[in-house]
């Protein structure tokens, strides 16, 4: 079975005041003139490479908004499995979702994203054979931060997010996308918080093992955050409508 891996557990402080989740931000219009929410853009790409269960880590105080809107299951019948957030941390409340990953290939994404091409994790799936632990689909992106940073050699993986940004350097991959097998979802579940409370350090660990991958998406675009916001506006202002 093919899951899909979406957190929306966090506080979302840097959007206060905005009344409503970060994942339920307006972002334009489907192709039959509903409103849609930024979030549904990654669930859309995951839809296109064929997934069969959404698992999204929810915090309890914002989980009647996200819940109601996203309902139970997705446009192609997948079952949505909401999980409670424990927190404190993102990487927290994904090893809340373990049992519903074991066992499974996984899809992750960031709810608060939009990126280009429309199938990205189809090209993450096309790397991620039995001896592959993860594979990251990575993009250019000019304001690069430390924990998203990837180095690779080719398609193999050599770190993500543990040197330090390059004062004027040519680094400017960042991951985006992710998709991983049952052993990443087990390195995933036996990792001490201690050891570092971001998912990119189990994926940096996983990266040093030598058997994981990371595939640059073709034309690639990438936005997060308030930059999501802005691209948006742009969208609406052109009437272009990018995934609808």
């Amino acid at each position: 079975m093919l899951v899909g891996l979406v957190p929306m557990g966090g506080f979302a402080e840097r959007w206060r005041p905005y009344p409503c989740p970060k994942e339920l931000l307006p972002a334009g219009v489907d192709r039959a003139g509903r409103p849609r929410v930024i979030a549904d853009y990654i669930i859309d790409r995951m839809i296109t490479a064929g997934v069969e269960m959404l698992v999204i880590p929810v915090r309890p105080e914002k989980a009647n908004l996200i819940m109601g809107y996203f309902g139970h299951h997705l446009s192609n019948g997948a079952l949505i499995a909401y999980v409670a957030a424990p927190g404190p941390s993102l990487l927290a409340n994904l090893q809340a979702c373990v049992p519903l990953l074991r066992q499974r290939q996984v899809l992750f994404g960031f709810p608060d994203t939009f990126v280009l091409p429309e199938n990205p994790f189809n090209y993450c799936l096309e790397q991620l054979e039995p001896s592959v632990e993860v594979v990251l689909g990575s993009f250019i992106n000019h304001d690069i931060t430390r924990v998203f940073l990837t180095r690779r050699d080719g398609l193999k993986l050599v770190s993500v997010g543990t040197a330090p940004l390059p004062a004027g350097g040519t680094d400017k991959e960042v991951w985006g996308v992710a998709a991983w097998n049952n052993a990443f979802t087990e390195r995933l579940a036996a990792w001490s918080l201690a050891d570092g409370d971001d998912p990119s350090f189990v994926l940096n660990a996983a990266a040093v093992a030598g058997n994981s991958r990371c595939v640059p998406m073709p034309e690639g675009e990438y936005y997060e955050d308030l930059a999501s916001y802005q691209i948006y506006k742009n969208f609406l202002a052109s009437g272009r409508l990018p995934g609808a």
